[in-house]
């Protein structure tokens, strides 16, 4: 099944891994919660708690295709081996899936705060 994805790839001229591409998706969304969540709590604007929440949803979403597409690489060019980086990869994206269910958790139970504030601030 693995074989038959990549070998239909390269049958379009696709021999890159499919991983790294999908990665950027995750990262990118994870940097910018952080960075909605932050101006959120500085100037109390409900408005970018929400993006914040948005985009941490979306991490959480787009991280569990690129982690199934990283196993899917290491099969298929690493045979399965089991090196250090890649058991650092699987613990590290367990945290990382971890700390997004977190925040969309944090985000939907924490909303009614942020919305105080921002009345408060008003």
């Amino acid at each position: 099944m693995i074989d038959f994805i990549y070998q239909t790839l390269t049958k379009f001229g696709y021999t890159h891994p499919l991983h790294p591409t999908l990665t950027h998706v995750p990262i990118g969304m994870v940097i910018g919660a952080f960075i909605f969540a932050l101006v959120a709590l500085i100037f109390h604007r409900t408005n970018f708690a929400q993006t914040a929440r948005h985009c941490a949803i979306f991490a959480l979403i787009a991280t569990v295709p690129t982690a199934i597409l990283g196993i899917l690489d290491w099969q298929h060019f690493f045979s399965g081996a089991i090196l250090f980086p890649i058991k650092m990869k699987l613990v590290l994206a367990g945290i990382l899936i971890i700390f997004l269910m977190l925040a969309v958790i944090f985000g939907f139970f924490y909303r009614n705060v942020i919305e105080k504030q921002q009345i408060d601030y008003d």
